[in-house]
């Protein structure tokens, strides 16, 4: 199905998302429209250029508040506007295009809502209206709309302060010719005849300092459902959807999704409060698998988020097919990245990562240098992907968001779904050194599932075993380092058995389902409880070791088990 061959529900739900917000007081700018300028001009195709298609959409701010709102000139406070584009498909929703921030400009001041004395001293009034076209002819240093573009690292979206003099795109004479490209598509991620069935939208976005400090910027983001007839005829259909975002229709299309917000509570100051969406879409594939689908968006934190950690140790859990996907930061004259994210799990957490902040990120644009900017967090106005297939089904969970500039706050969690809960109440720590053994690897142990005595679900392994060797798990009370066989010994006082022995796999992967209420761990000097510590190390057999002793051990796990 195309686009425009909409289901009813999702006319229902672009009906319920197209109410205007309620006014506040002090200022509060909205994006009340997203359609025709005062020429009837909506949504521009600009041609394409190095392999991307151009766009620009028309947008309307309005001052819903009681208080002017100061809209300036371009070398003073004004407001600026953020340009997205998404695609709906699959049970994914992704970002697949920006633009460059959209800055005042003179012609179109007075082309709004009401006739405002105070747009003349650089104020829109209560109750007025600004219209930000989308169609600029002749575009280039000496034609109009060169003073409206500007690269997205010189705005602070959280308190809406500007890097002035705002850098003027310095290719915009040369790129498209006498056109700009304000929003970057890939044509493989629009063309309708490829993305058969997808939904696509458009997202404004208005960011006043104004607005930030009077803590009414909860409301900046407004939506548009798009007809993408062809990729140079796209018509935006039905209403905007005044102070709504994508990931508000996505939820409203996908009842299986959960979206999340979270609030960076006075991150640009008292009262001055950031917002980050966390969603995550959960689609049950054939063989008992789960493909998990996270959506991160970073509406207005200037800090950035650098990290998406998720808990994964719960029994009978297997990972794969991992994936992300970030917009592309190739505009004009900017310098941030969009790097793919490094992926790791250690002890018990899934981590999606790029790296910290180094505080040596570019100032300004250069032909000359290749941006450093640090690497590819999350930046305001912008939506990243990361999914993985799971052998457990969806649970509520928290997850945490690393966040990347320094601030007071350095990371926030959100409730959201996951395929396993986290284990607040109990902690788990590897330790003591082990020995190559005649593989030339050290053997490892570890945990999975819960070290909850009452989820009695714990599971031993280790892995770097020799290949079909017998081994035994055991435990004990106190920590040591004694050299003994071909390894190291970790664990002294009383040690108890495990039973039975098992045999590692051919990979060298040897793994214990344990029972809390049988054998030496359920009663007696063994017995484990709520709030007892015990050390776990596994020993096996390794005939052609470097010692000739015929055995080993892996290096050891503490665990401290809860309720």
């Amino acid at each position: 199905m195309k686009p425009q061959k909409l289901t009813q529900r999702l006319t229902l739900t672009l009906s319920l998302l197209a109410v205007g917000p309620l006014s506040a007081s002090a200022q509060d700018l909205v994006i009340t429209d997203m359609g025709s300028d005062f020429e009837g001009r909506s949504f521009e195709y600009y041609g394409e250029a190095f392999g991307v298609l151009s766009y620009n959409f028309t947008t309307t701010i309005s001052n819903i508040g009681t208080e002017p709102v100061a809209i300036g000139d371009p070398d003073s406070a004004h407001p600026v506007i953020g340009q997205s584009l998404f695609r709906i498909m699959d049970g994914r929703i992704e970002q697949i295009g920006q633009g460059m921030a959209k800055h005042r400009i003179e012609p179109f001041l007075h082309y709004g809502g009401c006739s405002d004395p105070l747009a003349i001293s650089d104020h829109l009034s209560p109750g007025c209206s600004e219209t930000y076209s989308a169609f600029y002819p002749d575009y280039g240093p000496d034609g109009i709309g060169y003073d409206e573009d500007g690269p997205k690292y010189q705005v602070n979206p959280t308190t809406g302060s500007l890097g002035l003099p705002i850098l003027y795109p310095p290719c915009a004479d040369s790129w498209l010719g006498d056109k700009v490209s304000h929003i970057e598509v890939d044509p493989l991620d629009i063309d309708p005849f490829i993305n058969d069935g997808a939904v696509f939208l458009a997202e404004a976005q208005v960011i006043s300092a104004d607005d930030a400090l009077a803590g009414n910027s909860a409301n900046n983001v407004s939506i548009r459902l798009l007809a993408v007839n062809a990729t140079d005829d796209v018509q935006p259909v039905w209403g905007t959807g005044q102070g709504a975002s994508a990931l508000d229709l996505f939820a409203a299309m996908h009842s299986s999704a959960m979206v999340t917000e979270v609030v960076n509570e006075d991150e640009g100051g008292s009262g001055v409060d950031s917002r980050v969406f966390v969603a995550c879409n959960v689609i049950e594939l054939p063989n008992g698998l789960y493909r998990y689908e996270y959506a991160v968006q970073n509406v207005d934190s200037h800090q950035g988020v650098r990290s998406l950690r998720i808990p994964a140790d719960c029994a009978y859990l297997q990972l794969s097919d991992f994936d992300q996907h970030h917009v592309d930061y190739n505009l004009c004259g900017e310098i941030w990245q969009s790097d793919d994210w490094s992926t790791s799990l250690t002890e018990g957490i899934l981590q999606f990562a790029t790296g910290v902040h180094t505080g040596l990120e570019a100032t300004e644009f250069s032909w000359d240098n290749v941006p450093t900017g640090d690497p590819s967090p999350i930046r305001w106005g912008t939506l990243s992907n990361f999914a993985f297939t799971a052998t457990t089904p969806p649970k509520e969970i928290e997850v945490e968001l690393g966040l990347f500039r320094p601030g007071s706050t350095m990371s926030l969690t959100a409730v959201t779904l996951g395929p396993c809960e986290g284990f607040e109440c109990s902690t788990k720590e590897r330790y003591c050194a082990g020995v190559p053994n005649s593989l030339g690897t050290i053997a490892a142990i570890n945990s999975q599932g819960s070290t909850s005595v009452s989820q009695n679900n714990l599971i031993l392994y280790c892995n770097s075993i020799p290949a079909n060797q017998w081994g035994i798990f055991f435990y004990g009370p106190e920590e040591l380092q004694h050299p003994l066989g071909g390894g190291t010994l970790c664990i002294g006082g009383a040690v108890f058995r495990i039973n039975p022995a098992v045999q590692a796999n051919e990979n060298g992967l040897a793994m214990q389902f344990t029972d809390l209420t049988k054998g030496p761990m359920a009663s007696g000097p063994g017995e484990i409880t709520p709030g007892s510590t015990w050390n776990f190390q596994y020993w096996y057999r390794d005939p052609s070791g470097p010692t000739y002793s015929g055995f080993n051990f892996t290096d050891a796990l503490r665990i401290h088990f809860c309720e």
